[in-house]
This record gives C-alpha cells, sequence and structure tokens, in this order.
C-alpha cells in the first residue's frame, strides 16, 4: 500500500474539487491510501510522494530532504517538484473575452499583489486588453495587507473579513463605469460584491463582476449571484494524482519531474456579469434573452415579441450599435454554447448541436465549420489534447 500525503485547504469548493479529483484517480490504483497532512515535519518520511500546496520556501526545502517524489500544485518554479496547475493565462483570455462579447469598454482587475496565480491571472488579462486596445485599471493592494498574508490567510481565506476594505473602496469609487472587473478568485469577488451594495454601486449595471473557482456557496450567497470562471479543479487534482504516480513509477519521472497546465472548463454565467452596456437598454434586455434562451429553437421573431418592438425597429438598432443582425447574434451565442460544451463535456457531437438548439447535426456542422476553420469533434480533439500537455516553462514567477 502506497501512502500518499496532502495539503491542499479544504475550506473552499476549488480545493474540494481537487481532492476529489485526486481521491478518483487514487480509486484506480486500489493501493493507495491518502492522507491530509498541515505541514512537512518531522515522521513524514513514511509517506511514499506528496502532493502540496509548496507555499514557502522552508516547506519546499523540508520536502526536497525527504527525497520522494512532490508534485506542487501552487507551482513554484524551478522547485525541482512536478506541477499540476491551471493555465491561468487561459483563464485569463477567458475573461477578456467574456467581457469583450459583453460590448464594455472599461475594465478593472482586483486581486493580491504578489500571490503567484493572481499576479499571472493580472498580467494576462492587462495583455490580452491591450491587444485590443483597452487599458485596465489595475486594485494595487496595500503593503500592510500583504505583509499578513501568511499561510493560514493563503489556506483558510475569511469570507466575511476585508482587510483592506477602505482602500478598496476607494478604488471601485475611481472607476470608469460601467466597468467590468475580473476578480482573480470569488471570495474576491464576493468582497467586491459587497463593497458595491455598501457604496450604492450598482452590480451588474455599473460594476459587472467576474471571479474564478464557481465555489458555488460564494457565488449564491452573493446579491446578486456571481459569474465565475470553471478551473477545472477536479481534473487539475486527478492529473496531479497522475503525474506523482509515474514519479513514484518511472525513474525518468522522477529525475525529469513533469509539469502539466490544465485549461478552463468555462465561464459559468450568473447575474454579476449578465449584462450588455450599450444603447438603448433594451439592446442589453434582447442580448441577455438570446443568451438565457440560446439552447431553445429560438427565432428572430421570438426576441422582437420578447421586447415588444417591431422588426424594423430592432434590426435598425442592432445594426447601429453592434453590426450585427438579431438572427446573427442568435447563431453567434449558438456556436459559443457549443464550444463550451465540446469542451465542458463528453456529449457526442449530435447531442451538442442539440442542446446548442440547432435544428439538426448537419446544419451545425456547416456553421461551426465555417465560423472556425474546423468540424466539431477536430476542435474537441484539439483543445482536449492540450489538457494534459507537459511544459517546463513557467507561466510565472512567485
Amino acid at each position: 500500500m502506497k501512502k500518499i500525503a496532502l495539503t491542499v485547504e479544504r475550506s473552499r469548493a476549488y480545493g474540494r474539487r481537487f481532492c476529489e479529483g485526486v481521491a478518483e484517480y487514487a480509486q484506480t490504483k486500489g493501493d493507495w491510501s491518502l492522507e491530509f497532512v498541515p505541514d512537512v515535519k518531522g515522521g513524514a518520511t513514511h509517506y511514499d510522494g506528496f502532493i502540496f500546496r509548496v507555499l514557502d520556501e522552508d516547506s519546499a526545502r523540508r520536502l526536497r530532504s525527504l527525497h520522494k517524489p512532490v508534485v506542487d500544485v501552487f507551482f513554484r518554479q524551478n522547485s525541482g517538484f512536478g506541477v499540476a496547475d491551471a493555465d491561468n493565462a487561459a483563464i485569463s483570455r477567458l475573461a477578456v473575452s467574456h467581457f469583450l462579447t459583453r460590448k464594455f469598454v472599461n475594465f478593472g482587475f482586483c486581486g493580491y499583489d504578489g500571490i503567484r496565480y493572481s499576479d499571472a491571472r493580472r498580467d494576462e488579462f492587462v495583455r490580452e486588453l491591450a491587444k485590443s486596445g483597452y487599458p485596465c485599471s489595475v486594485y494595487r493592494t496595500p503593503h500592510r495587507i500583504l505583509a499578513n498574508f501568511t499561510r493560514d490567510v493563503i489556506l483558510n481565506e475569511c469570507v466575511e473579513e476585508i482587510p483592506d476594505e477602505a482602500e478598496l473602496e476607494k478604488w471601485l469609487r475611481g472607476l470608469t463605469l460601467p466597468c467590468a472587473v475580473f476578480c482573480c478568485h470569488d471570495l474576491r469577488s464576493y468582497q467586491l460584491s459587497k463593497i458595491c451594495r455598501k457604496i450604492g454601486l450598482r452590480v451588474p449595471e455599473d460594476v459587472a463582476i467576474l471571479g474564478v473557482d464557481d465555489d458555488t456557496l460564494l457565488c449564491s450567497f452573493s446579491t446578486p449571484m456571481l459569474s465565475s470562471i470553471d478551473p477545472d479543479a477536479f481534473g487539475i487534482g486527478y492529473e496531479a494524482a497522475r503525474i506523482l504516480d509515474r514519479m513514484m513509477t518511472s525513474s525518468t519521472a522522477a529525475a525529469h519531474p513533469p509539469a502539466s497546465f490544465l485549461p478552463p472548463k468555462g465561464v459559468v454565467t450568473r447575474a454579476s456579469s449578465e449584462i450588455y452596456p450599450v444603447d438603448p437598454p433594451w439592446i442589453s434586455k434582447a442580448l441577455v434573452f438570446i443568451r438565457k434562451n440560446v439552447r431553445d429553437r429560438l427565432s428572430a421573431s421570438d426576441v422582437f415579441a420578447h421586447l415588444g418592438l417591431s422588426h424594423a425597429v430592432v434590426e435598425k438598432a442592432f445594426k447601429a450599435t453592434l453590426g450585427t443582425t438579431v438572427q446573427r447574434e442568435i447563431m453567434r451565442s449558438r456556436l459559443e454554447e457549443a464550444l463550451h460544451l465540446l469542451i465542458a463535456t463528453q456529449e457526442p457531437v449530435v447531442r451538442v448541436a442539440s442542446l446548442a438548439g440547432f435544428a439538426s447535426a448537419q446544419y451545425f456542422c456547416r456553421n461551426f465549420t465555417s465560423a472556425y476553420g474546423m468540424s466539431p469533434q477536430q476542435y474537441r480533439e484539439k483543445k482536449c489534447s492540450k489538457t494534459s500537455r507537459k511544459t517546463s516553462t513557467a507561466q510565472t514567477s512567485d
């Protein structure tokens, strides 16, 4: 029986899903015994492998001294450990796409300076926006807050306590509205939404908010409910266990620890970002209606009826404001839904076509290939082939 030690937070949804992924892989082995440990201290030599959030150099040094396989799930560059983590650049690109699709022109990022995953998401978000010609207001964490960002804070973040509330409030008041704000994770989104309510900023009308982790408890307890990117924590946990298994059974993998960065599953859209800041306001109402009903056999006539406006009025406004027609927007939304389904599910292409609101699989495939230059199956294979790719190149360092 192989004994595997885990040091991963379980107070948040990400950590719990991650551990579920590890447990799922352990079940395939049959001879793994998993155990949660608070840290690596004396007596840890009886473990055969470690899956750890390596938060500081002291922990890294103790792990190295054990001369056992280690998979780091906090990714410290050049640690000598195996790595399994989220593809933070892909997460940020997804956030940019989510906001640009909704026609935002003002943007902000809120996270924690100096925390690796937050910095990685911030830098790529700012960089990707710049490619489209948009600046981004970045919240800079006060030094006094970061000085107290201890191991316990990272592993057991407090939901209701907002140590930099005054600074966040000042930053929010200085934003150009309406503004789309991407937060490093759902806890930061929850805190930001709470402060917006306190100072009279409407979410999403004034500040649209998007987080990461799809922590359904945090997202559901917020008013309005929070949109979030699902980073595929379960998949990352499964991949971490798979890498550890290779390191325990292959001398090559042990000598050259693999690193794998998994792409996110998609955006889970809720009320906090479900708005399009365009004039006239009823266009936003139309776009939200299309997105919410895209899986149905929606037609342009359904949109006109929902708005209570004539075909001519709606089409003229769509053309002038969005540069498209109602039917083309419906098609764009269906294709976007199909992209998500192809990556996030294992449903066959015929079923994806039906779920995305297409009348037939043939019609779906023809439009998909025309839009993306490849068939739905080719797209799925291309994206999924990246899920377990290994790379020794760091996305960013601590």
